[in-house]
């Protein structure tokens, strides 16, 4: 739940703070967690630095019998990232975190989404991947059924 003050500043015409996207971005593979800030300085945030790597999310679009994908676009400006994804297994999934904060008050994270980021693709210029819980919601409900295979005494 955001704050009201925080939603007075989203809602002026001349807001002149603005707003802090944060993203953490991990993997068990990764040497240490991704932290970064939509920006083009470093930030710090409850104690933590995020690095400036300024960053796009494209909506999902509601197409029939798709699940919604959003998606993120990471301008790949230095090596840390790149040297991370390049050593990632083949379908590798990331979780990444994502903190909304105004700049005049980081500490304060006003809002928090958590996301897979899967399909992970990078160039010269952009590194990007599709955001979907699609894995988790296609996944079965339960995990052991009891049919003629799996239990074959009850049938």
């Amino acid at each position: 739940m955001t704050s009201v003050g925080f939603r007075k500043g989203r809602q002026r015409v001349d807001d002149i703070n603005g707003i802090l996207q944060f993203l953490e971005i991990t993997h068990p593979s990764f040497s240490a967690p991704v932290y970064i800030v939509s920006d083009t300085r470093d930030w710090v945030s409850n104690g933590r630095t995020y690095i400036g790597f300024p960053f796009r999310f494209a909506f999902p679009t509601d197409s029939e019998n798709e699940a919604p994908q959003a998606r993120i676009e990471i301008d790949n400006t230095g090596r840390d990232l790149m040297g991370e994804i390049e050593r990632l297994p083949s379908g590798a999934v990331l979780n990444a975190t994502v903190k909304i904060a105004g700049r005049d008050t980081p500490d304060v994270i006003e809002w928090s989404w958590s996301v897979p980021i899967m399909a992970i693709s990078a160039d010269a210029a952009l590194i990007s991947g599709t955001l979907s819980q699609d894995r988790l919601l296609r996944q079965q409900a339960v995990r052991l059924r009891h049919d003629p295979n799996t239990s074959p005494g009850i049938f």
